[in-house]
């Protein structure tokens, strides 16, 4: 199993299409979830069992990522696995924000 993003109230076939990869599972526990909890971050803790987010709650969910991100990048390890987070944080950041701009009406399921 993995970790991802997909539109559950889609309006056309290219929202259909979206699934924005965030982690494996196992990949998800092991590291992400450890920081998640050591920063009290309590919209991706929702992750590993899955949240709908609406545009109301975006900016609290992009707040946390680019939280998790710094803290990434200022612990000054950035060896593969945290290359491989601040990667997947970057896109997930990015895309969410596409998506909403696209369209304010749009619910997303992550987990």
């Amino acid at each position: 199993m993995s970790v991802s993003v997909i539109v559950t109230n889609p309006k056309n076939n290219k929202e259909k299409l979206i699934n924005i990869p965030i982690a494996a599972e196992a990949f998800f526990q092991n590291y992400w979830l450890p920081l998640i909890n050591q920063l009290e971050l309590k919209w991706l803790k929702c992750f590993q069992s899955g949240l709908e987010i609406s545009y109301d709650d975006k900016d609290n969910v992009i707040k946390e990522l680019k939280r998790l991100k710094l803290y990434l990048l200022y612990q000054g390890l950035m060896n593969d696995n945290n290359t491989f987070m601040t990667e997947r944080l970057d896109n997930l950041i990015n895309k969410i924000e596409e998506i909403f701009d696209q369209r304010k009406d749009v619910t997303l399921y992550i987990g």
